[in-house]
């Protein structure tokens, strides 16, 4: 993590302490009015370019971030803003845990089949670990509201043969939008595509050298646009590389590594990733255990002089929805960190907002 990113985190802890009436309980939650960045850096500051949404950036930390329940703002957050929308609450129901023996209602597969989609709605997740802001180590906690949305058909697989390390049958392409909070009190909207059955290949050299994949760069899940607007839905900042960043190859291969680089050409933006795929690991979504791919790698920012670890689980079976985010992220010294966990609290979504 940038060191400026960290600059007047306690200020914004302390204005958050002093002025309590910044936050508010409602319908959705816990509504937190953010701390403007001019009275942390004392400056208005540059746009940002656009990041992953468990990040800090320069923004500071939002005052509700580390407990709390942290509902999205009612609006449409795109470009346009033609239709604002009120949002989902945050389900006010406790969130129990599994029984020690729940099992998930259905294992990950391979692949994404061909039929499944990430189910539309609104979303509760839970949220663990820490911020460390100039060695003072803050925990987190509570939960935060995530949308899936704006399901798109794309067509064809860009597999064209029986390509040793891909499925042999034609595959489909298609996105989804997920819309969360970040840790400064943005909301970012990801775009990620997924890609069935990908031309790609794979390189085995030995039993101690590690299985290499290589192929279409867009081979599986990828991210294809980060968005990041205000809580008054402005646009804030975008990442749209014309080759998405890839997250997971697809057909899932167990110790296969893999590298994957994003440019975007508006902004000379570069991101990177160097992952390695490992066993199904398993989440307790309130309850419900959901099972999922994980994928631990680093990734990279041009924006941000430190590289992030970054552990994802990914559900197959629901379409190749992202179910966990585990964020490790440091400075040199170790005057600041961060190290969250968020990980999904519903495997049924409530419904979106209608009007």
């Amino acid at each position: 993590m940038r060191s400026r990113e960290f600059r007047g985190l306690v200020l914004v802890i302390a204005l958050a302490t002093a002025a309590g009436a910044c936050a508010k309980s409602g319908s959705t939650g816990v509504a937190v009015k953010g701390v403007d960045a001019n009275l942390v850096f004392g400056t208005k500051q540059p746009p940002r370019n656009a990041a992953p949404a468990n990040t800090l950036t320069d923004q500071g930390l939002s005052p509700d971030y580390a407990t709390g329940g942290v509902a999205l703002p009612s609006q449409s957050f795109t470009s346009t803003k033609k239709t604002i929308r009120t949002a989902p609450s945050l389900p006010k129901t406790p969130c129990p845990d599994a029984t020690l023996n729940a099992f998930p209602s259905e294992a990950a597969p391979l692949d994404v089949p061909n039929d499944r989609r990430p189910a539309v709605g609104a979303y509760r997740w839970k949220r663990s670990g820490s911020v460390t802001i100039n060695k003072i180590k803050l925990p987190v906690s509570g939960f935060e509201q995530h949308l899936v949305r704006n399901v798109k058909e794309l067509g064809a697989s860009t597999n064209t043969a029986a390509v040793p390390g891909s499925a042999a049958s034609k595959g489909v392409i298609f996105s989804y939008e997920t819309v969360q909070p970040d840790a400064s009190g943005n909301v970012v909207v990801t775009t990620w595509q997924v890609d069935t059955s990908a031309t790609q290949s794979t390189v085995n050299e030995g039993l101690k050298t590690p299985v290499v994949n290589e192929g279409s760069p867009e081979r599986g899940l990828v991210i294809k646009k980060i968005q990041v607007f205000n809580a008054k839905g402005d646009p804030v900042s975008t990442f749209a590389p014309l080759t998405g960043l890839l997250m997971l190859p697809l057909p899932v291969q167990q110790g296969l590594n893999f590298q994957s680089v994003a440019i975007d050409p508006a902004s000379g933006e570069e991101a990177t990733f160097s992952g390695t795929v490992l066993p199904r690991q398993r989440v307790d979504a309130c309850g419900e255990i959901i099972e999922g791919w994980q994928v631990q790698g680093s990734q990279t920012f041009s924006n941000s002089a430190t590289t992030r670890t970054e552990e994802i689980l990914v559900a197959t079976q629901l379409g190749g929805l992202v179910i966990s985010d585990k964020v490790q992220q440091a400075e040199p010294t170790g005057t600041n960190a961060i190290d969250t966990l968020i990980t999904i609290g519903q495997q049924k979504p409530d419904p979106l907002p209608t009007s």
